[in-house]
């Protein structure tokens, strides 16, 4: 989870995918709490503030075939009204898409607008599925888990292009691949309490269905749960955010060797690390400036960008918004 996080996409047509969970007290008892007993957004905002911030602003509707029919400059990313339609990822410059069913598709209600860019699909079963579409690209799946009662698997079937295969990345995600190259990353998963305590959580793959296992009934847990899949696309290449204290602490080790190990652990496979390193070698001077440009400011964070085309003497170090 720690380093495929930080990861907003990937070499080509590329998504990435994080599943996450939070959970909310709503007290206990056998029975679902009613729907107005869990308000989604202060679930969302208590177990991970960050999941609300730069949504993408975007027409958001609960009629017609589409929620969320989003045309982003790195992504077009469609969330329907029906939960069975799946959620579609595309790059604006191809017909690449990458498609994720949504756990209990065929029982839960149709989409209810949220916000701008989020929409919640009530599964009737003490849980519910929180799309929420970023300025970015990027799309975290949440889901709020209402109380003890609910599933503790949430699955996530994947639909594939011909030739596609999916494998672990050895952190805790997976991969996925059509047949020439990698259209999509799926970090590792996240589950939070209503008090922001990490609930144990972990991924099972059965085919091409990924499963979220969330184990929230533990003693001690607050409900209700937040669990969330992160899905980014950014269509022209690899970009690792670091957050502002990995900045700071790479402004004051401004080496080689540090700079090696705080960016290159986080590329994923195909691109191994061995390209990372000569990127450093041979770009390192030009990065000095950004990073500690960063450090310096409040809200920055230094970002590394390995844009598809040009070799590694085309990647760059930004300062962005954190």
């Amino acid at each position: 989870m720690k380093n495929q996080s930080r990861i907003r996409g990937m070499m080509g047509a590329v998504a990435t995918c994080a599943l996450s969970a939070s959970l909310l007290v709503t007290g206990g008892g056998a029975a679902f709490a009613d729907e107005a007993s869990v308000n989604i957004l202060e679930a969302l905002g208590s177990a991970s503030p960050s999941t609300l911030e730069d949504v993408a602003g975007v027409v958001t509707s609960d009629s017609g075939q589409l929620a969320i029919d989003a045309q982003l400059s790195s992504a077009l990313i469609s969330v329907p009204v029906d939960p069975a339609a799946g959620i579609v990822a595309q790059s604006p410059h191809s017909d690449t898409s990458f498609t994720i069913g949504l756990p209990f598709a065929g029982e839960a209600s149709s989409a209810k607008v949220e916000a701008e860019g989020i929409v919640s699909y009530d599964n009737l079963n003490g849980s519910t599925t929180v799309p929420v579409v970023k300025a970015d690209g990027t799309i975290q799946i949440n889901t709020v888990i209402e109380n003890a009662d609910a599933p503790t698997r949430y699955d996530y079937p994947l639909s594939l292009p011909g030739g596609g295969t999916i494998v672990d990345d050895g952190a805790g995600g997976f991969i996925v691949s059509d047949a020439t190259q990698v259209i999509a990353a799926i970090a590792a998963p996240w589950a939070k309490d209503a008090d922001g305590v990490e609930v144990a959580t972990r991924y099972e793959l059965t085919g091409t269905t990924l499963t979220q296992v969330v184990e929230h009934r533990a003693a001690g847990v607050a409900y209700p749960v937040v669990a969330d899949p992160k899905v980014s696309t950014l269509w022209w290449g690899i970009a690792i955010k670091l957050t502002h204290a990995e900045t700071v602490a790479m402004a004051n080790n401004f080496t080689p060797a540090y700079i090696s190990a705080a960016f290159c652990g986080f590329i994923p496979v195909p691109l191994g690390n061995v390209a990372c390193g000569v990127a450093v070698g041979i770009r390192l001077w030009t990065w000095e400036k950004p990073i500690k440009d960063a450090a310096s400011q409040a809200g920055r964070c230094a970002q590394l960008n390995a844009p598809y085309v040009g070799g590694v003497v085309a990647w760059n170090v930004t300062n962005e918004r954190c």
